[in-house]
């Protein structure tokens, strides 16, 4: 039986992270809008979330997964 990987999202005030099923981080941006690096939060709650997904879907898609969507965490 193969296995499908699978790549999801989750983000809060602070930013998001994508990670494969599992644990593996792919990526974060924090909620600077101008530096995902830099401190500071200029983002939306809903922009940090549309950025979670819109950049979730990219990775997927590049690797050859599944998105799985975006959960917020606290």
């Amino acid at each position: 039986m193969k296995r499908t990987k699978m790549v999801i999202g989750e983000y809060n005030r602070d930013g998001y992270v994508v990670t494969r099923v599992g644990g593996e981080w792919l990526y974060s941006a924090g909620a600077n809008k101008y530096d995902s690096n830099a401190p500071g939060r200029n983002m939306s709650l809903r922009q940090i979330r549309c950025g979670c997904i819109k950049t979730g879907k990219e990775i997927a898609k590049e690797i050859g997964a599944v998105w799985g969507g975006a959960e917020r965490k606290e």
